[in-house]
């Protein structure tokens, strides 16, 4: 079955093949978290290779065809400049980047998520000086929308209990 989707995304990660070819992690309000190829995306003439910059926030058509996805085209909604322009922002940035790449199911529909990752950003974006309290209950949310807790935990039990869960070190903030 050929099906042609276009949706908006945040991209949470990037790989690199041999070729010029990448393969994205995408989370999207309506599928989800997406795995999909970009062919031919590291050309010189690609106009879709700065658009696939981890972090940003993009309007995507990605093709499906026999259980893969594939990049078709792609803009820019926003490129967060405020907080990949700000020290102080992008271990924050990175941390909740990694988060949703680390906890998200794939093609699993999770708007609640999608939803607060964004306010997250937009105020990450606004605010001067973030704080630690801020993330931690961003974090707490997060963990409840996906139903691992049910009630607060401290930065510090929210990061020992996602390493149990992800089996790896979180990024440090």
């Amino acid at each position: 079955m050929i099906k042609n989707i276009k949706t908006e995304a945040f991209v949470l990660r990037k790989r690199n093949l041999p070729n010029q070819d990448l393969i994205i992690t995408l989370f999207s309000k309506e599928k989800g978290k997406l795995v999909i190829f970009g062919k031919g995306i590291k050309k010189i003439t690609s106009r879709r290779l700065p658009h696939m910059q981890v972090g940003n926030l993009i309007n995507v058509l990605i093709h499906h065809k026999e259980n893969r996805f594939y990049v078709n085209e792609s803009t820019l909604i926003s490129g967060f400049s405020k907080i990949k322009g700000s020290e102080g922002k992008l271990p924050y940035f990175f941390f909740a980047l990694f988060l949703a790449d680390r906890l998200l199911p794939q093609e699993q529909k999770e708007e609640g998520i999608y939803n607060e990752l964004l306010r997250f950003f937009i105020e990450l974006s606004e605010v001067n000086k973030f704080q630690i309290s801020r993330l931690t209950q961003w974090m707490n949310k997060i963990m409840r929308l996906l139903g691992y807790i049910h009630k607060e935990k401290s930065y510090d039990e929210l990061r020992a209990f996602i390493e149990d869960i992800i089996e790896e070190k979180l990024p440090s903030v």
